[in-house]
């Protein structure tokens, strides 16, 4: 349903701000963050050295066979071989390489398809398990899944359950069972070194709880790492093209081949920080239909990144659109200014006819006269 739609699509936009710092889905992100995982890529940060990568890859493949990216499989697979995944050689390329891959649906499709079936999928699970069902509880499992992994998020879980004495489907409050979850989080993020710079992941939650926003309603403005984003309302009069749920749903039948990825990649480091976002390499300026068709009402953020600084300036936000209509009634309008000139001409005519019939008149009275 476009509800559903709408929830999902808030969701992660959510998690490309905290990831990317930006509104707009990064599907051709590529970057090594020096996180020990290699390169962190696509909108849902795959990594060459989690697994993760191989499996998109290969998903990739069975959608496009022919598509660029496939050379890398056997170097993925390499380095998921290895002790040390951080290792990145014969990889020099592959951001160009992945990047050059946007004008292809396919490539977004991959990696709609394994975000849903590695972490969105997942954290619904979990969510359905313990009875939960705000859209803003959805959204804070989901971040959760991609920051710190399915064990790492069951954790907090489990925590946060054994806090408030049970789950919101056993009756405990799901504001109350919620709050406690972004408390534990909180913690796990403020204690690791790694993490400090990222509890905005959990403050921007912690502010939408205490506003008591449980849809996340459409618009929204949140604050993250010192910069402002809005999320415009959503278009659910545009038709946006669905994937077929053949291609949506991957089966563990298609994926017999593939390494398994650990439940317990919960240390994956946040990327807050990106490269030039005009960047014509790692991070050129793609969304998705979802995205374009969201920021049709107002004019388009425009955000100019700065390289592993955290400093970002918004220099236009929907809010300051123009609106040209406030304008039409003070400008002239063309046609109206035709017409009036017509009128003034025919007036003076005949002003000039009935002047010149009155002196006609009086020339022929006097010669009247005179005979």
């Amino acid at each position: 349903t476009n509800k559903t739609d709408e929830t999902k699509n808030t969701i992660q936009i959510l998690t490309s701000i905290f990831e990317n710092s930006t509104t707009d889905l990064q599907y051709t992100y590529c970057e090594d963050i020096d996180d020990g995982r290699g390169l962190t890529f696509g909108f849902a940060g795959f990594c060459s050295g989690t697994y993760d990568g191989t499996m998109f890859l290969k998903e990739y493949k069975k959608l496009n066979p022919n598509n660029i990216l496939t050379k890398y499989i056997p170097i993925f697979e390499k380095i998921d071989d290895m002790d040390n995944h951080e290792n990145t050689d014969g990889l020099e390329n592959f951001g160009d390489d992945f990047a050059s891959c946007i004008n292809d649906s396919k490539f977004i499709e991959a990696q709609k398809n394994l975000c849903d079936r590695l972490y969105w999928n997942p954290s619904q699970d979990a969510l359905t398990e313990i009875g939960a069902k705000y859209s803003i509880t959805k959204g804070e499992l989901y971040d959760s899944f991609i920051n710190h992994g399915e064990d790492g998020a069951k954790e907090i879980i489990d925590e946060a359950t054994s806090n408030v004495g049970g789950t919101p489907g056993e009756g405990i409050d799901e504001k109350e069972w919620l709050s406690s979850f972004l408390e534990e989080r909180l913690k796990v993020l403020s204690e690791d070194s790694t993490w400090k710079e990222a509890v905005d992941r959990v403050h921007v939650y912690q502010k939408l709880l205490d506003e008591n926003n449980f849809e996340l309603t459409r618009p929204m403005t949140v604050d993250c790492y010192g910069d402002t984003f809005t999320i415009t309302k959503y278009k659910d009069d545009v038709e946006v093209p669905e994937i077929s749920s053949e291609n949506e749903t991957i089966s563990n039948e298609n994926h017999d081949n593939e390494a398994e990825i650990p439940k317990s990649k919960n240390d994956k480091k946040d990327t807050t920080v990106v490269n030039d976002y005009e960047s014509s390499t790692t991070k050129n300026e793609y969304t998705d239909f979802d995205d374009f068709t969201n920021n049709k009402e107002s004019e388009k953020t425009i955000l100019q990144e700065n390289n592993k600084d955290s400093t970002s300036t918004l220099i236009k936000t929907a809010n300051d659109s123009v609106d040209i209509n406030s304008y039409d009634n003070e400008l002239p309008k063309t046609g109206e200014s035709r017409n009036l000139t017509y009128l003034l001409i025919g007036v003076f005519i005949i002003l000039i006819g009935i002047l010149a019939m009155i002196i006609i008149n009086k020339k022929k009275k006097h010669l009247f006269f005179h005979l």
